[in-house]
């Protein structure tokens, strides 16, 4: 200065703040929803280990290390996640904020149904949603290839025996659940046809089967009888068609016989039925 002081030379150190920020798998999901959060170092600094600490929003959950993967269960809600980070070389601190974190509603699915156990011969039922959670769209599958999108649909079974019916809707958020349920589609009896011909160019239409899915060997009893009320034809305890024959070998003459036929379910039910089989040649 003008009066001759001088100052004297010095120096200060400034120490570098980590450079971070928060890398997220998904910013939105429907409860509970779980993404993947990362600190990536910018620009990546081998040399420094950044020590980092999560704060989830409204003190729901903390954690720590470099990838986390909270759970967040409240639907319609907003999550601000704090990232901060301290430099293991400067021990300086720094702070990162995400951007909002978003959760939706999650639909719960459900149905009932007007029969569990329907017949054959009557095999439609009616199902009803019940889903909570404002659902949008249904899709039904009937356990046989068979799908519905209507919210209630009725469905004629065609398949005897054990049905799995599924229903899984979802809302406007994209959410989905799911349920599943069995129908039980039981014989009440069988609808055969009237005639057969040995003769006939389909294989199919040269024996007179009494059959359907659902029908085990065990009780079956089937019996083809002459006007004459002698038995012509005979099976027991074994599913098996007549193709004309007598119990001699011989081709049966052409005419009407009556058929009687003694079987059992897949639910264990006993059933007796009877009808008249025209033979042509």
């Amino acid at each position: 200065s003008s009066f001759g002081c001088r100052s004297l030379p010095g120096s200060i150190t400034l120490k570098r703040k980590p450079d971070f920020t928060i890398n997220a798998s998904s910013l939105a999901g429907c409860i509970p929803f779980t993404p993947t959060l990362s600190g990536v170092i910018i620009p990546t600094d081998t040399k420094d280990m950044v020590d980092f600490r999560w704060d989830f929003g409204e003190g729901s959950q903390t954690a720590t290390g470099t990838s986390v993967s909270p759970t967040f269960n409240e639907p319609d809600k907003s999550y601000t996640v704090t990232l901060t980070g301290k430099s293991s070389i400067t021990g300086c601190p720094n702070s990162v904020v995400s951007n909002d974190l978003k959760t939706y509603p999650q639909p719960t699915a459900g149905f009932s149904m007007d029969n569990k156990i329907v017949y054959n011969d009557k095999p439609d039922v009616k199902f009803t949603d019940i889903s909570a959670g404002n659902p949008a769209t249904w899709l039904w599958d009937f356990g046989d290839g068979v799908t519905s999108v209507l919210q209630n649909p009725t469905y004629h079974f065609v398949k005897t025996g054990s049905q799995r019916v599924t229903l899984e809707v979802s809302n406007t958020d994209g959410c989905i659940d799911g349920i599943s349920d069995t129908v039980l589609v039981a014989f009440d009896r069988l609808f055969p046809p009237n005639g057969f011909s040995p003769n006939a160019p389909n294989r199919i239409d040269q024996v007179f089967l009494l059959n359907s899915e659902g029908i085990t060997p065990e009780g079956y009893h089937f019996r083809v009888l002459s006007r004459w009320n002698d038995i012509v034809f005979e099976a027991k305890g074994e599913i098996k068609g007549w193709d004309g024959r007598m119990l001699n070998g011989t081709f049966a003459p052409t005419g009407a016989y009556v058929w009687i036929l003694k079987f059992s379910d897949f639910l264990g039910r006993k059933h007796q039925q009877t009808g008249t089989v025209t033979l042509i040649y």
